[in-house]
């Protein structure tokens, strides 16, 4: 991690629920500028965002039923990493057909 650089998930969080899109979103700043923040789910990048007016965010479209570890890694322009807390994420069949819940454990 870059000293000075920080990034925060801030979405998922605890409460949170969605049928199709689990909203990503995270807060990052530093010494060098913030040039993307990416979104990972167990480990592997889902997507990222390049453009953080206002915050750093995009969208989880339809997760499988399971347990998953969500962070997000913001990158510098002096090519930097740090990575954000984890947040845990089970999504659950709620009902018969296509609706899913999520629950933040």
């Amino acid at each position: 991690p870059t000293l000075g650089s920080w990034v925060v998930l801030t979405s998922p969080q605890t409460s949170n629920e969605s049928s199709q899109n689990i909203q990503l979103e995270a807060w990052a700043s530093g010494a060098q500028e913030i040039l993307a923040v990416q979104f990972y789910i167990n480990g592997t990048i889902v997507n990222g965002d390049h453009d953080g007016r206002g915050n750093w965010r995009s969208h989880w479209t339809t997760p499988d039923v399971g347990d998953f570890v969500v962070y997000a890694v913001a990158i510098d322009t002096a090519g930097n990493t740090t990575q954000s807390e984890t947040a845990y994420v089970t999504v659950t069949n709620v009902s018969i057909g296509c609706r899913r819940g999520v629950r933040i454990r």
